[in-house]
């Protein structure tokens, strides 16, 4: 072998070393994936499917499982082929045109990264704005404020697909393609902190008015248990791994392919990309089971420290 094609044979093993790192995390999210949505629709469907909100959050769930299948298939279809041209069929041409005809045969599945990835992320937005407008139901600015943040979410997101679909195979950082995608992280994590950042402080405005709540004996969760809860609704561990993902974002735009911080950075997508369709499904799930600490927060009848009526929200921005 030449010198220029034990070069290219190394490029390609590391190329396919990369991809699978990041493979493995996509499967094991997988995995903890369906039995979560399992569990999601068997806890909604029980009640019924009666009202639009419902049909409409019974469709967003088909539409979280049938993305992120189509997600893990296109994923791992992609590492199927290349490690297939790669490394086991050989081609009489040369190394080069084996090369090349890997990457033209994962072309097809390439073409399709951008789609599932993209509407998953809407759908997981659109959940927490949801939670958020829950609790804020008398302010029309958080209302306001969310939906305007999500319509352009929507429309950076739709560019990023489109862009995605017209620069597949145009690699590079400077791309139209790259830039949408930029924008619609930061977008997205906007959303993410705006409806956050409201719950937490409806949140705290309520725990100042029902300590009692709080110390009640006859509560049915302990305190760790409601916070960790709470975390998973409110979108605050959501909202967290979005700004480590859009800090190597940034970092990986100024470093050099298949570098330990490109490889790194995408661990941490594939990561992302995994509890992004949990989330919303861990929501539905919290919800079902009646064990939501903002439905305890802001609408629980509790005798036991004299409130004969459901609290209400009663500040308004």
């Amino acid at each position: 072998m030449t010198p220029s094609e034990v070069e290219l044979l190394m490029d390609m093993a590391t190329s396919i070393s990369f991809y699978n790192s990041t493979y493995i995390v996509l499967c094991v999210l997988y995995g903890v994936f369906i039995p979560l949505s399992v569990m999601a629709f068997y806890l909604f469907l029980i009640k019924g499917v009666k009202g639009y909100a419902r049909k409409i959050i019974l469709c967003s769930m088909i539409i979280v499982v049938l993305m992120t299948t189509w997600q893990s298939i296109v994923l791992l279809g992609s590492g199927i082929v290349l490690t297939k041209f790669y490394l086991v069929q050989t081609s009489n041409e040369g190394l080069q045109e084996q090369a090349i005809t890997g990457n033209t045969a994962g072309f097809f599945w390439f073409l399709q990264q951008n789609w599932p990835e993209n509407i998953i992320l809407l759908v997981s937005d659109a959940t927490v704005a949801w939670r958020a407008c829950a609790v804020w139901q008398s302010s029309r600015i958080i209302r306001y404020a969310l939906i305007v943040l999500m319509i352009g979410n929507l429309i950076t997101n739709l560019g990023s697909g489109i862009t995605g679909d017209l620069e597949t195979g145009q690699p590079g950082q400077n791309t139209v393609n790259s830039r949408m995608n930029f924008a619609s992280l930061f977008l997205s994590l906007g959303v993410n902190m705006v409806a956050t950042l409201a719950i937490g402080i409806k949140i705290w405005y309520h725990h100042a008015l029902t300590k009692l709540l709080y110390s009640n004996p006859n509560q049915r969760f302990s305190p760790t248990v409601k916070m960790l809860l709470l975390l998973v609704e409110s979108g605050a561990l959501f909202c967290v791994m979005q700004v480590l993902t859009c800090i190597f974002a940034v970092l990986d735009a100024y470093t050099v392919a298949f570098t330990p911080l490109d490889i790194a950075y995408s661990i941490i997508v594939q990561f992302f990309g995994g509890i992004t369709p949990i989330y919303p499904m861990a929501v539905i799930i919290i919800l079902g089971l009646k064990k939501s600490p903002l439905e305890e927060t802001f609408h629980h009848n509790d005798e036991s420290v004299i409130v004969t009526n459901t609290i209400e929200p009663t500040a308004s921005l």
